[in-house]
């Protein structure tokens, strides 16, 4: 288990940039969970670049706890 989410969070943005996801998302209890159609997420990001930007900010920020978690766990 790489990542813990919380309502409101989205799942990961770079699944727009990728062909085939490199990973899985699952849940452990009661969830509801919306699919967002990527061309309607692309079409938000030409109009608003400034939400792309926080939202890809965010995104290696959860990267960044991801390689710490990894380190830990390699020690």
């Amino acid at each position: 288990m790489l990542g813990y989410l919380i309502p409101g969070d989205l799942c990961d943005i770079h699944f727009l940039t990728l062909n085939k996801p490199d990973h899985s998302v699952a849940w452990l209890g009661d969830s509801q969970v919306v699919k967002i159609p990527t061309q309607r997420i692309i079409a938000l990001f030409a109009a608003n670049p400034r939400i792309e930007r926080a939202l890809s900010l965010a995104a290696l920020h959860d990267i960044a706890i991801l390689r710490e978690w990894l380190l830990n766990v390699g020690q």
